[in-house]
């Protein structure tokens, strides 16, 4: 999992469609198996049950028949739920699944009910009698069969569509790498750049006919003409145009192993060409067979939706109207400072340095300058949060360093001149 990107929200995989399979984000459980004398060993924790894979969360054991053990998973960005898929390493003899919107006070969605089945391992879908809003659900068992434990290889939410990013499985030293819309072309760019940016370009979505629309531009993701010749090229389109064509150009599906896969053209998925994009060099997408492309040793093919809020475009407006205002202070105090050298010499004589060491003038200044520096030290720390924060200043175009240096500046001038 992308672990820059778990503050955002968590990683989904989808069936193009009606309906989407999310996975959580964190994960829990009242009871975990001890591997030799590890107490709650790592490789069958809780977490091992947020994606498919060799791992799995498997409880101690040790429990009696009438005893309920409990695994929770947690998702940072609430959807609308239909229900919660599991995939049971160990089936229990009774199971019940209870809700929470706001991941911390539960209640029932679905009351208890026996097994049906006679396997060890299964999946199993609970759907809820109604949508409803979810943050975490806690997956509660009771009842174990003759294996003795109970066990769950992966659980994922039943969620209504909803607003994503597509994370690109490649390596990169600037971090993760989205792939984002931006005018009529489709590349991958720093994801913390993207946000930051605040014009939308990393947030998309499916619609029901499986394309994928960007939610700032409107447009779909396309393979350009349709055609596949050379990896062809992967741009944006108008998305009723491009659905009239019929040819499936604009249909996307994800696979359960990640791919980008265009299913009505055939056996087609998308990649990135080039050898530099597994350093986010190269970001032309293009679609390759999806078998050839899988033996990629570097994920290129590889895309993980990442659930994200709607994406609302007052926040990066007032942003940038901000901005535009904190820029102009700046080139406001930049001209009085200026001004201040030029009269500094005949200050003493005008008397002005006395009134000025009665009114303190340096209070405000470093009042701002001792608070941006406590802003800057806690941001420190908050690993890619902080990072998110600091990107956003340049992308509105604001210089930080230079207006922290010239409020530096000023108050040292003003300092010289009281003393």
């Amino acid at each position: 999992m992308h672990k820059a990107l778990i503050f955002f929200s968590g990683i989904a995989l989808v069936a193009a469609g009606s309906q989407q399979y999310v996975a959580f984000d964190a994960a829990s459980a009242s009871s975990t198996y001890s591997a030799g004398n590890l107490a709650g060993s790592p490789a069958f924790a809780a977490q091992q049950a947020l994606s498919g894979g060799s791992g799995y969360w498997c409880s101690s054991g040790s429990q009696a028949a009438g005893q309920s053990v409990t695994w929770t998973g947690v998702l940072n960005s609430r959807r609308v739920a239909l229900g919660v898929k599991v995939d049971w390493a160990y089936a229990p003899g009774e199971v019940k699944v209870l809700t929470s919107s706001d991941g911390a006070n539960f209640e029932e969605a679905k009351c208890w009910q026996s097994s049906t089945r006679t396997e060890v391992a299964f999946e199993e879908s609970f759907m809820f009698d109604a949508p409803r809003n979810v943050k975490a659900v806690s997956i509660t068992m009771r009842s174990p069969q003759s294996w003795g434990y109970f066990g769950i290889n992966s659980a994922v939410l039943v969620a209504e569509p909803g607003p994503f990013m597509l994370v690109s499985g490649i390596s990169s030293a600037g971090g993760e790498q989205c792939l984002v819309a931006s005018g009529s072309t489709v590349h991958l760019e720093p994801c913390l750049d993207a946000v930051a940016a605040g014009d939308g370009r990393e947030v998309m979505q499916f619609d029901g006919d499986g394309q994928i629309v960007s939610v700032a531009g409107g447009s779909c993701l396309a393979l350009v003409d349709g055609d596949t010749s050379g990896g062809g090229a992967i741009a944006t389109d108008a998305c009723s145009a491009s659905t009239e064509s019929g040819d499936g150009r604009t249909v996307f599906s994800i696979t359960s192993n990640a791919q980008l896969k265009m299913p009505r053209l055939g056996n087609y998925c998308v990649t990135l060409a080039g050898e530099g994009a597994a350093r986010a060099t190269s970001t032309r997408a293009i679609v390759q067979d999806c078998v050839e492309a899988e033996d990629n040793t570097d994920a290129r093919d590889k895309f993980f939706m990442v659930a994200v809020p709607a994406f609302d475009p007052s926040s990066a407006s007032a942003a940038k109207q901000r901005a535009a205002l904190l820029s102009a202070a700046q080139e406001h105090l930049g001209g009085l400072l200026a001004e201040l050298y030029a009269a500094m010499p005949s200050l003493a004589a005008c008397g002005f340095k006395a009134s000025f060491a009665k009114r303190t003038p340096t209070t405000m200044l470093v009042h701002h300058q001792g608070l941006s520096g406590r802003m800057g030290a806690s941001a420190q720390g908050q690993g890619a949060r902080s990072a998110a924060v600091a990107a956003v200043a340049p992308s509105v175009g604001v210089d930080m360093e230079a207006l922290r240096g010239l409020v530096t500046k000023a108050r040292e001038a003003l300092a010289q001149i009281s003393q």
